[in-house]
């Protein structure tokens, strides 16, 4: 039996807890968001193509299983998303 999370409210994840991450991209604007990815395309400028840029960016930011945030919270996966597709226009 794992240790319970009484942050999450659930079973602890240890090294895959994204709880704070979550919490950052619900405060977070979607304007907030398409900046910071901005910024951090600039910063490392390393030709890297799009979609690996974008989820290099998550990864950053703190989520750690995409999958399991989309079937946990499906509203920060929309938001994510529409990030996404602003990005890409």
């Amino acid at each position: 039996m794992g240790y319970y999370c009484t942050m999450v409210h659930g079973p602890c994840r240890h090294g895959n807890c994204d709880f704070w991450a979550r919490q950052k991209l619900k405060k977070a604007t979607i304007e907030d968001l398409i900046s910071g990815f901005s910024t951090s395309v600039k910063e490392c400028d390393d030709g890297v193509p799009l979609n690996q840029a974008l989820e290099r960016y998550w990864i950053d930011f703190g989520i750690k299983n995409r999958t399991l945030l989309c079937r946990e919270e499906p509203v920060l996966c929309e938001k994510m998303q529409e990030v996404e597709r602003q990005i890409t226009l």
